[in-house]
């Protein structure tokens, strides 16, 4: 199945509470080059950045960045932006969610989805990974308010996650946990990016090799088979498994993707754009000359610095018989479609 969906993007970046392993603000000097919270500076760009989002006539905008929680205006910007676009996303790691009104008063303002990602089904594994004590339940608070408030107002909550080696015990208990406590299935279950050419320093201290990853999956899918209930894989590759184990794969879809950002007319966001385009480089290995997903055009092929990492890793071609058995569970998605040439 391939999708296209077309968004514009703002952000906001003061310095995100937590210290996730795999950001690049995860240290302190990163950290201390962003302030505390949002400034009068930032501010007025965001302004500015949107106003030209809707010269462009972008229907669709993501409010992203490190914490845009972190500023107290965003329900009355919400509210502003609310008349000039269809949907309005919202992506934030949720901690702020744990004051019931402040939440209440941005879901309130009208938006249409809150994304947050959830690194694992207790303090052990989400702390580890974003490092910061507390964290988890914090966001868990966070979680039971706007399951609260989804009782009073439209919107969709998504929980996403990461394999990383801080949680990989604990992605199989991870996508029931979110299940049993919030009625919610993970919306996807991706892998760390980074600049080919810009390994962080700790890489090896988070990122998950092929064999490691193989093997999560498939303990994975067997809880998955059990509760029924679907998930996502985004950017893991379906030929890292068998034709036997994809078929027995019930409930676990494919998400590959070709992905753009539209930013405003700014310098930062040209670079960030370029940036954006490398991060999520993907290329073709040996075997993907005969695999069906590569001729039917519905695959971008692997991650460059996972193909990179992974050199002796022996894919399994997706033949003819296996992609008619799978093809429902493969979405492939052309984000921004306009500025993909």
């Amino acid at each position: 199945m391939v999708e296209e969906y077309n968004f514009g993007t703002v952000t906001l970046w003061p310095r995100c509470d937590n210290k996730c392993v795999f950001c690049g603000m995860h240290d302190e000097k990163g950290r201390l080059a962003y302030p505390e919270g949002v400034t009068k500076k930032m501010e007025v760009q965001l302004l500015k950045d949107t106003i030209d989002l809707i010269k462009k006539g972008v229907k669709n905008i993501d409010i992203s960045g490190s914490e845009p929680l972190k500023y107290d205006k965003l329900p009355e910007y919400i509210k502003w932006i609310r008349p000039k676009f269809e949907l309005i996303h919202l992506l934030d790691p949720g901690v702020r969610f744990k004051d019931f009104e402040f939440a209440k008063r941005v879901i309130s303002a009208g938006v249409d989805k809150v994304i947050i990602p959830i690194y694992g089904s207790n303090a052990k594994y989400h702390d580890a990974c974003v490092g910061r004590k507390g964290a988890f339940n914090e966001l868990y608070q966070g979680l039971k308010n706007l399951k609260k408030l989804q009782e009073e107002y439209d919107f969709d909550l998504i929980l996403t996650t990461m394999i990383m080696q801080q949680n990989k015990e604990n992605i199989s208990d991870l996508y029931k946990f979110t299940i049993d406590e919030f009625d919610i299935a993970l919306d996807k279950i991706s892998i760390p990016f980074y600049l080919t050419g810009q390994t962080p320093i700790n890489y090896s201290e988070f990122v998950v090799n092929f064999e490691e990853l193989r093997r999560i999956i498939l303990k994975l899918n067997e809880t998955a088979n059990k509760v029924k209930r679907f998930t996502c894989l985004h950017y893991i590759p379906p030929c890292l498994f068998t034709k036997d184990e994809l078929k027995n794969m019930k409930y676990l879809t494919f998400f590959n993707v070709q992905y753009f950002y539209i930013f405003p007319e700014r310098r930062w966001y040209k670079i960030s754009d370029g940036q954006s385009r490398e991060y999520r480089r993907q290329v073709y290995s040996k075997y993907c000359s005969n695999c069906e997903l590569k001729k039917k055009r519905i695959c971008s092929g692997i991650v460059m610095h996972y193909f990179e990492d992974n050199s002796n890793f022996k894919y399994n071609a997706i033949d003819k018989e296996t992609y008619e058995a799978i093809k429902d569970k493969l979405e492939f998605r052309i984000i921004n479609k306009e500025v993909s040439q």
